[in-house]
């Protein structure tokens, strides 16, 4: 039965994602549900997440992404492995950045954790650091991960490379707009309480408005017309 496999599932991915053993009780239902091959599948796999092979890491992770179940265990594994072989040379690391940049939007929570392994090196080449900007973008959910990025954003405005520095000011008014739609969402969305969807609304709001004081004095600063064109 499928239900009789389930735990293991999580056992493996809780081990993959160093967390506490899980107990059969949190199977999610989803899973339960699962034939039995397709649950094989996933759990047979999830060993291969401590490989030092990319390729195999980055191919298990796609499998997961695609048909595995919306497990925080599975998707903490997933995300701790690809962080893991982001180190590797630079050829390697654009395509595993790469792939982390398509899975941040849906599975932001996998990568939360590693936020500062986003953050840019002085030696890291020009298209490796366009893709850690967008997914430090992405990362700026909670006050802490906005005070965070926003910090780090602004030392990459006083970079040499203007074109860099163009594509950081444009990460600034990423976050700034994920924060307006969020908070905009959050007014129109009939569940929780007034005073909720208030702190929800307050919080974006507040986020935007620091992104923009922080372009603003960008804009008063700068001595460059497309810096502050952008």
């Amino acid at each position: 039965r499928p239900s009789a496999a389930a735990p293991s599932l999580l056992r493996e991915a809780a081990a993959g994602a160093g967390r506490a053993p899980v107990s059969p009780g949190d199977a999610p239902a989803e899973e339960e549900a699962l034939h039995p091959d397709h649950l094989l599948l996933l759990t047979s796999s999830l060993p291969l997440l401590k490989s030092r092979n990319a390729a195999v890491v980055t191919s298990v992770c796609a499998l997961h992404y695609a048909v595995g179940i919306s497990s925080v265990a599975c998707r903490s594994a997933c995300g701790r492995a690809l962080v893991r072989i982001a180190r590797d040379r630079r050829e390697v690391q654009y395509v595993v950045l790469a792939a982390i940049r398509s899975a941040v939007v849906d599975c932001p929570g996998a990568f939360a954790p590693f936020l500062k392994d986003f953050f840019i090196k002085s030696m890291d080449p020009v298209f490796t650091r366009l893709v850690k900007l967008d997914i430090l973008a992405s990362l700026a959910l909670d006050p802490a991960a906005v005070t965070a990025v926003l910090t780090e954003l602004r030392t990459y405005l006083r970079h040499d490379d203007r074109h860099f520095v163009r594509a950081a000011v444009r990460a600034v008014a990423k976050v700034a707009e994920a924060h307006v739609v969020r908070a905009a969402s959050s007014a129109q969305d009939g569940d929780g309480s007034g005073a909720a969807r208030k702190d929800a609304r307050d919080g974006g709001g507040a986020a935007a408005l620091v992104c923009l004081h922080g372009l603003m004095t960008l804009v008063a600063a700068t001595e460059d017309a497309q810096v502050a064109g952008e």
